[in-house]
């Protein structure tokens, strides 16, 4: 044993003491900053565990791989595993991590703040300002173009096509199979009002269901569906969860979140689609599986009564701001040779369209306001897009205006104040310095003629 004498203790004891109080104002500072850089919001690895649903092997160089889109309602970069959020109450969602470990998160990926907008700009491309398609409620133009007869008339391989679940992009039907669409089957509204007594749509016939959990049906719709394709196929998933009405869900193996608050609730129905996501991703048969690129989208941010920080109800769903806008986004499967990496480039719903495209082998696939970033699920390159353009018009807590961002600062327009606000978003990301009070610099004054030349290009 060593012994010291008393002075030598003494020194020691001080020395001690330091270290502690030094690695306690860490914890402190760390648990308690609300520095709100975009560095601080992301996670840049996920850990791989030895799981063996993380040792699933997707093909590469797959020449007709088949397509599963799968789209979160109101899920934003707070409820989001995979962005650490300061304060954030996350759900547990393995299935969602598997996709993580085996493909490619997009940090800066921008929907519209409301769900009619952003799945119009998926279905064509096409910004919410030329389909007029701008808030829940209006009704898609018939004579679009979809995103699956593109795919079909401009392609070498034919895709069976089907869009199951959330619709709300006009009340018939019927309507998904006029554009295109081999099969649609769900619920057009843009929520349900009880998960487990709501009306299926198909083929302009309404039947009431009773008893049968609206997640589970979607899951189901869409194994039934997959099983019988014989040719390869380009299957949407659009899911009401974890739309309201917030609500526990009956079968308690869906999900471990405990609680009864709403957000308590909120996080069970996130953790429910994550189960189900997973009985689906098991029902396919492994070398169909293998072959099927797989991309999970949210379609505006999380509802303000479930909000959490950095956001607050004004800056949630509905809102230009960050909470309203910035959505998960993640690819992984077939020909998708990042593994478990985190990508920063600007990515924005219309290029879902020319990037689906760009999967199923369509050539002249960037049309209207559509970037295909194919390219970016093998290699970490520059992204052709150099802007990313969301507006919306005025709806309870929020505003009505516009918004577009470069890689560093981000252009808020207030149509209702007619005021504007520039944001250092790469240091800012909570939106809480508004440049466009004080004195621009040189850098933010070209970059807010920028921003603004590119809002008029568009509007």
């Amino acid at each position: 044993m060593v012994k010291f004498n008393k002075k030598k203790k003494h020194i020691f004891i001080q020395v001690q003491f330091i270290i502690i109080f030094i690695i306690t104002c860490y914890f402190i500072f760390f648990a308690t900053s609300c520095s709100a850089s975009a560095n601080d919001i992301m996670v840049d690895n996920i850990d791989v565990s030895e799981e063996k649903d993380t040792l699933f092997t997707y093909h590469q160089n797959v020449q007709k791989p088949n397509v599963l889109l799968i789209i979160a309602d109101d899920m934003g970069m707070d409820a989001t595993p995979y962005a650490t959020l300061l304060s954030s109450i996350k759900p547990t969602m393995p299935n969602l991590d598997h996709l993580t470990q085996n493909g490619v998160r997009f940090n800066n990926a921008w929907a519209y703040p409301l769900c009619t907008p952003t799945r119009a700009s998926i279905l064509t491309g096409k910004h919410a300002v030329s389909t007029n398609m701008l808030s829940p409620g209006d009704v898609i133009n018939l004579n679009e173009t979809s995103l699956q007869t593109f795919i079909n008339n401009n392609g070498t391989t034919p895709y069976a096509t089907a869009l199951l679940g959330k619709w709300h992009l006009s009340t018939n039907s019927s309507d998904p199979e006029k554009l295109g669409i081999d099969s649609y089957k769900g619920n057009t509204r843009g929520g349900l009002n009880d998960y487990y007594n709501w009306t299926l749509q198909e083929d302009g016939i309404n039947t009431s269901i009773t008893n049968y959990y609206g997640t589970t049906a979607y899951t189901d719709y869409a194994i039934d569906w997959i099983n019988n394709q014989t040719e390869p196929w380009f299957c949407w998933l659009a899911y009401n969860a974890a739309h309201s009405t917030f609500h526990t869900p009956k079968d308690e193996s869906l999900y471990t979140h405990e609680g009864s608050s709403t957000l308590d609730m909120y996080i069970q129905m996130l953790e429910a689609m994550d189960t189900e996501i997973g009985r689906l991703l098991n029902s396919i048969p492994p070398d169909e599986l293998a072959n099927t690129t797989i991309i999970f989208v949210g379609d505006n941010g999380t509802p303000s009564q479930v909000a959490q920080s950095p956001f607050s109800r004004g800056k949630a769903k509905g809102s230009l701001y960050n909470g309203g806008v910035n959505i998960p986004l993640i690819v992984a499967g077939a020909n998708v040779s990042r593994k478990n990496e985190s990508d920063d480039s600007l990515i924005q719903t219309t290029d879902l369209f020319a990037t689906i495209a760009d999967i199923c082998n369509v050539t002249n696939h960037d049309i209207n306001e559509s970037i295909s970033f194919k390219p970016l699920l093998s290699q970490s390159i520059k992204h052709a897009r150099q802007f990313s353009f969301s507006e919306v018009l005025a709806n309870g807590p929020s505003f009505g205006g516009y918004t577009v961002r470069n890689h560093q600062y981000k252009l808020i327009y207030n149509e209702d104040l007619q005021e504007s606000y520039l944001f250092d978003v790469m240091n800012d990301y909570a939106e809480t310095i508004n440049l466009y009070d004080g004195n621009l610099s040189d850098e933010e004054q070209n970059a807010f003629d920028a921003l603004q030349a590119e809002a008029s290009r568009i509007k």
